[in-house]
């Protein structure tokens, strides 16, 4: 983000290469205006952090749940696995 002093600087160094003869050198010029315009202040910086947060927060309250409900049906699967075991050691 370009500071106080770099604004300065860029209004000394377009004061000291306008001319009568180069007027064409305006037109590519940024303006402070345009300059503030375009970029992101503080503000707009800490409402995108603050709603990355939040999403952030949703994804993992999201693949938490999915951990749990995986290890539960693992557990089902482990206990299925045991009985299914018992039913082949009686039928063998």
């Amino acid at each position: 983000m370009l500071t106080k002093m770099d604004l300065d600087n860029i209004d000394k160094r377009t004061k000291q290469a306008i001319s009568d003869n180069n007027r064409e050198l305006l037109k590519y010029l940024v303006s402070k205006d345009e300059l503030f315009a375009n970029f992101a202040t503080k503000n707009d910086l800490h409402e995108a952090v603050n709603t990355l947060q939040i999403i952030m927060d949703k994804i993992y309250g999201i693949v938490k749940k999915i951990d749990e409900e995986q290890t539960v049906i693992g557990h089902n699967v482990q206990n299925h696995e045991n009985r299914l075991t018992k039913v082949e050691a009686i039928l063998a």
